[in-house]
C-alpha cells in the first residue's frame, strides 16, 4: 500500500507529514509528488489511480500522523470501500469527521469545530474528504479519473464519493486520528471562496437529478 502525498513546496508542514508517516508508519511507502504545474491534487491522485495496482492513502501536505493510526486503520479494513480518518486540527477540535451536504447540495463538515468526545465508532457517510483517506484498488479501477471539471480542488472528492455509492461501494470514516493544520486564513482568501463557489455551481448542475 502506498501514500500519495502531492505537494508544492518543501516547507516545513510538509517536512513534518514526511517524518511523521515514516515514524509512525514506516511499512507505508510514501510517494512523493511535486506538484510542477500547480494543477491541484485531484490531477495527482487521478494519474495515480492510472498507474498503481493496489490499495491508495491520499495525503494532505499540511496533515500529520499519529502513533499507531496506520494499525487501527487496519482494524477497520473490512468495513467500506473508501474509508475516511478522523481528522482533528492541532487544538483537537473537530476538522473532519464524515461529510454530507445540506439542502442545495452545498457540502458540509457537520462536526467541524465541536470537541473531540463520543466520536469513537465508524460511520457510514456520504463522502469522505481526499487527506488521510483510503481508496480500495476496486474502487478506482472500476470509477477511474476524478471529474476534471473540479480542478484543482474543491467537490471532486464529494463527486467521487457519490460516483462509488452510484456503483455500490461503500463510504465511511473511522475513528483513526490524524492531525490537519489546515490553515483558517484559507476562509477568508477570495480566490479560494471563488473557486469554491465556481465547483459548487458544477456539483449541483452534474448531481442535480439526484439531489431532488
Amino acid at each position: 500500500m502506498k501514500v500519495i502525498l502531492p505537494y508544492v513546496e518543501e516547507h516545513a508542514k510538509f517536512k513534518k507529514a514526511v517524518w511523521s508517516l515514516e515514524k509512525y508508519s514506516p511499512e507505508l511507502e510514501v510517494i512523493k509528488i511535486k506538484d510542477e504545474k500547480r494543477e491541484g491534487a485531484d490531477k495527482i491522485f487521478s494519474d495515480c489511480f492510472k498507474k498503481y495496482d493496489e490499495d491508495l492513502i491520499v495525503w494532505h501536505s499540511d496533515m500529520y500522523a499519529t502513533k499507531g493510526w496506520f494499525d487501527k486503520l487496519k482494524e477497520y479494513y473490512d468495513l467500506f470501500d473508501i474509508i475516511g480518518c478522523k481528522l482533528v486540527y492541532p487544538n483537537d477540535l473537530i476538522q473532519f469527521y464524515g461529510g454530507f451536504l445540506k439542502y442545495g447540495g452545498i457540502a458540509c463538515h457537520p462536526h467541524q469545530f465541536l470537541m473531540d468526545i463520543g466520536l469513537d465508532k465508524p460511520m457510514e457517510c456520504l463522502f469522505v474528504t481526499f487527506g488521510g483517506c483510503l481508496i480500495k484498488k476496486k474502487v478506482f479501477k472500476k470509477l477511474g479519473e476524478m471529474d476534471s471539471q473540479f480542478y484543482p480542488t474543491y467537490y471532486g472528492d464529494v463527486d467521487y464519493c457519490l460516483r462509488a455509492r452510484k456503483e455500490g461501494f461503500k463510504i465511511g470514516v473511522v475513528p483513526v486520528k490524524l492531525i490537519h493544520e489546515e490553515s483558517f486564513d484559507n476562509r477568508k482568501n477570495p480566490e479560494l471562496q471563488n473557486l469554491v463557489q465556481r465547483n459548487h455551481v458544477r456539483f449541483v448542475n452534474k448531481w442535480m437529478s439526484n439531489l431532488e
